[in-house]
Parts: structure tokens; sequence; C-alpha cells
């Protein structure tokens, strides 16, 4: 049969019909993200995924937004942003971080997005699904789908500033162009000090699975992420 010829009947075999079931999204093609929920597109990128982290202060988060709402406060006030870093959902840390009932450092807006880039660069550090799903997206822009966020996000009219979603492309332009190994091995020393001596040694950082399914300690306590993995 010629090729690109369409086959009917009993004679067509699984393989075709995947290929037609299957839809092929161009590589420049838009990827809108926001929910978390499985399945969702994106879902890995919202900073609300649920992708504990050990940062650079030997502490664990829960998600990025536990990690940067926690930021805002830990010289000025760290008894609050100890307070965020143990919230229960992301939600209730970005709450707490929207306080103005405790001082915030004042250079923050000439900060956040350094903030949030670190950020995301432990959260993949510590990830591989996130980091894995990020360098699948190939070249899609990435566009983060909230209505109400007209900096971070895209807004409702999408006319917003779409932060995160040039940090993420940012980030997913770094790890394409140094090799996933290779920008994983320097920016852990960056990050943490080490020499390549000890890369060689230690295994790359990985969310530990147990951690991220039990249940949260009664008094809330992010996951004991194993702290050997990234100092």
């Amino acid at each position: 049969m010629a090729s690109g010829e369409r086959r009917d009947g009993p004679e067509r075999d699984e393989e075709e019909e995947e290929e037609e079931r299957t839809p092929t999204v161009a590589k420049n093609t838009p990827l809108y993200f926001y929910s978390t929920r499985p399945g969702k597109p994106g879902a890995m990128f919202s900073n609300f995924s649920d992708h504990p982290f050990v940062a650079d202060d030997g502490l664990s988060y829960w998600t990025n937004e536990h990690y940067f709402q926690a930021q805002k406060f830990a010289k000025t006030d760290p008894e609050w942003a100890a307070s965020i870093r143990l919230s229960r959902s992301p939600s209730q840390a970005k709450k707490k971080g929207g306080s103005r009932s405790h001082p915030m450092r004042a250079d923050w807006n000439l900060v956040r997005e350094r903030v949030m880039y670190k950020g995301l660069e432990l959260k993949a550090l510590c990830n591989d699904d996130f980091l894995d799903e990020l360098l699948a997206s190939g070249a899609r822009p990435l566009f983060e789908n909230s209505p109400s966020d007209y900096y971070w996000g895209i807004g409702h009219h999408q006319s917003g500033q779409n932060r995160l979603g040039h940090l993420l492309m940012k980030l997913r332009g770094r790890v394409a162009a140094m090799g996933k190994e290779t920008w994983k091995a320097a920016t852990r020393r960056r990050h943490f000090g080490r020499s390549p001596r000890a890369d060689r040694k230690r295994p790359a950082p990985v969310a530990d699975e147990r951690a991220r399914k039990a249940p949260r300690a009664s008094n809330g306590s992010p996951p004991q992420t194993n702290k050997e993995m990234v100092l």
C-alpha cells in the first residue's frame, strides 16, 4: 500500500488507530497552565503543585508557593516566615504572605523575581518529574492562566505580564542548553557549595516519595525531605 494511504476495515492495525487518536501539538502551540489537578495541562508548573524541596537554608518546603511567600519575611520576621512555611496548604501560605501586619523586606519588589527563579531551580533539583515535564514542553510558550494575577499570570483579559511563565521558559532553556545532569550538578554546587567530587559521590536530589505521600504531622510540619540529597 502506498505511503500515507488510509487503510479501512479489519486489516487496520492498532498502531495506525493510535496515531489517529493522538493529536499532534505544534511546537509553538501555547500551553496555558493554572490548575494542579492531575491530567490538567502544565499541572506541575503551578507554584501550588505538590513538589516539596529542601532549600539552601536547610529547611524543607511543601511547595514553591510556601518558599516564595516565606522569603518575604525570612529576615524581617523569622517567626512569621516559619508560620508561612508550616502552612497546611499553598493557598494558606499565599494568604499569610499577603499580610501587611508583619514587616516585609523593603526591597521585595526588586528581588521577587530572583527569589521566584531560585525556588523554581530548587523545585527542579528535587523533583525529576517536574523537570522532565518542563523539558518535554519543548519550545511551547508557557502562560500562567490566572484570572486575577496580572504580574505572575496573564490575568482575566490575558493582558498580564506572565512573569512566572517567562521564568519557567528561562529555566527550561538553560537546562536544555546545558543538559539535564550537567545543569543539576552546576546548580547544586551554586546553591549548596558542593564540590564536583562530592557531586559524583552523591545522587541528584529527588523528592522523597514517602514524605510526599505521608500525612502531615499534627503540627503541620513539612515532609522531612532527605537533606543528604542536596546539602
